[in-house]
């Protein structure tokens, strides 16, 4: 795994000069081996914690673990938290939506004082699931987009990397995670994904997984492709006589063709 995290690293140009990053470590499997990883590859790390306080003491579980596992290892610690419920009543929308809006605030802080960039968790299973809620939700072509690599200051080295992958490395290095009991609760849809829908299409179609994570890529890549195109011939648009006029010549210079997705390994 370290392997595919280092190439999947260098081909989007994360953190190309080896500068620390932060960490963004929930105490579940996938941070927890994110952190583990980076780690072996002795990439020196900063780690935010956000403590959402919705579960107890689950969540002081959560916190402690993170907190005792930098401390052994000497790794820079910082724990936020966050009052989620005052964020859902004062914006509205569901508890989760409120979560994420605090947790990418704080995020946002971090990447402003000290490191630059600060890695998340999100792996090859994250991006089929978000297709499908993407497309579930009637989010129409911008569903094809899937999670980047890279957004802004956040990057995500594990995106070429799958659940099942990151559990086995998690068993043969001894990496010590929490269970989230919330994310086998059926009343959230995207468990409903994980745990119903995509074993049902890997039934079908073994393998299903890899070759939805490439399409998705790949659609992603056109749609990036799409809107700079789309880009370039706005911005040659003039007007005749009060009308807007399109070049042919600068339509024609600017035909789609379909990006040739690179192979993941």
């Amino acid at each position: 795994m370290i392997e595919q995290v280092q190439r999947t690293m260098r081909r989007h140009g994360m953190a190309p000069t080896g500068a620390p990053l932060w960490v963004a470590v929930s105490g579940g499997v996938d941070s927890m081996v994110l952190l583990h990883v980076l780690r072996s590859m002795q990439h020196p790390c900063h780690v935010v914690h956000v403590d959402h306080r919705l579960r107890g003491a689950e969540s002081d579980g959560d916190r402690e673990l993170v907190a005792a596992y930098c401390s052994t290892h000497r790794i820079p610690f910082n724990c936020v938290p966050v009052d989620v419920m005052a964020r859902k009543v004062l914006a509205g929308g569901s508890v989760q939506m409120a979560a994420r809006e605090l947790r990418y605030e704080v995020f946002t802080q971090c990447t402003q004082d000290g490191p630059t960039q600060l890695a998340m968790a999100h792996h090859r299973d994250d991006v089929i699931e978000t297709y499908f809620l993407n497309h579930l939700r009637g989010m129409g072509a911008h569903g094809w987009m899937g999670i980047p690599p890279i957004t802004g200051s956040f990057i995500r080295p594990l995106l070429d990397v799958d659940r099942e992958a990151i559990l086995v490395y998690a068993k043969e290095h001894a990496v010590a995670f929490r269970e989230d009991t919330t994310n086998d609760d059926p009343k959230y849809l995207r468990n409903r994904v994980r745990h119903e829908l995509l074993p049902l299409l890997e039934e079908l179609r073994p393998g299903v997984r890899r070759i939805l994570a490439r399409d998705v890529e790949l659609m992603g890549e056109m749609s990036i492709a799409a809107v700079a195109h789309a880009e370039t011939i706005l911005a040659g648009v003039d007007r005749v006589g009060g009308l807007p006029r399109i070049p042919i010549d600068l339509l024609r210079s600017h035909r789609i063709t379909a990006p040739c997705s690179q192979n993941r390994s």
